[in-house]
């Protein structure tokens, strides 16, 4: 198999893991490299894995080939726990061969795999087999996925730990700040404690902190990015609900002020709705708006 699997794991369950593999995976398809996502283990499901079908939404590509031939999704459980519990509900073991066949298949199609886990690095996937062992017997390389809530920076430094005794390669850390901590005295102290961490102890590896901010609120969503920009190192923004041209206005103000892309941009209220910040675009749609209420 070639180097070229990335294996994506959390502080915990619901930290955001598969919205920031469906997000890696369509900015690295923008940057030409040709990314594919693969569930390790689908647990609460029935014949499609709903991670899967969230990053084809976030990379506005649809089911690929891959995902109906159970590519992207060779082992899905359904009951909604830990894997190991869940093949034992379902009685019948792990197939890791299957999975690895599959892992290998699209590692020879693609240029990237970014292959996510089930909740963080310490769930089981057999009674005798963690996570994290699968990934340090595997030598793939991690994508780590913390927050800036109250607790992030214990479960980050436990986590860096473990994967440090193991060896294992340490690539990207994604600084999920959605939802919005509340406190922003924890926030930045959070997003300063692990910057400061990587740049001592992970030299090499990548910081990617993305702000979702809610296009409806107009002015006050500046006034928000401008916080965020206080607190975090912000690498992007997606700028969500822009269902109105007047609501539109403020990713060029945004971006004009504080100087941070709008990478992503959502029409609605769902993740369906998600689509890339095309800026040519964006003015064309803005001006052939105002053009048509002139002529009104």
């Amino acid at each position: 198999m070639k180097e070229n699997v990335f294996f994506v794991s959390g502080i915990d369950t619901d930290t955001g893991k598969s919205y920031a593999t469906g997000y890696l995976a369509k900015l690295w398809n923008g940057q030409g490299i040709r990314t594919i996502t693969q569930k390790l283990i689908q647990t609460g499901n029935d014949g499609l894995s709903e991670d899967i079908e969230l990053h084809r939404r976030i990379m506005g590509t649809g089911l690929l080939p891959e995902d109906t031939d159970g590519l992207t999704m060779p082992e899905i459980f359904s009951y909604p726990c830990s894997p190991h519990l869940a093949a034992e509900i379902d009685k019948r073991p792990v197939d890791f061969d299957k999975i690895e066949r599959a892992t290998r298949r699209l590692s020879e199609t693609y240029d990237a795999v970014l292959l996510e886990g089930a909740g963080g690095l310490m769930v089981p996937l057999t009674r005798d087999l963690l996570i994290i062992d699968y990934i340090a017997r595997r030598h793939y390389p991690l994508i780590f996925v913390t927050s800036g809530k109250l607790g992030s920076i214990n479960h980050t430094l436990l986590s860096l730990e473990a994967i440090a005794r193991r060896n294992i390669r340490l690539h990207t850390v994604v600084y999920n700040l959605y939802p919005e901590e509340k406190d922003d005295i924890i926030r930045r102290d959070t997003e300063s404690y692990i910057r400061h961490l990587l740049e001592k102890e992970y030299p090499e590896a990548y910081l990617e902190t993305l702000v979702v901010l809610d296009g409806t609120t107009g002015q006050n969503a500046l006034v928000q990015a401008r916080q965020f920009a206080e607190v975090a190192n912000v690498t992007g923004i997606i700028l969500t609900k822009l269902d109105g041209t007047a609501k539109g206005g403020i990713a060029v103000a945004i971006h004009s002020e504080l100087g941070i892309p709008v990478k992503y941009i959502g029409v609605g209220e769902s993740i369906d709705d998600l689509q890339k910040f095309d800026a040519d675009e964006f003015v064309n749609a803005l001006f052939d708006v105002k053009d048509s209420e002139e002529e009104e």
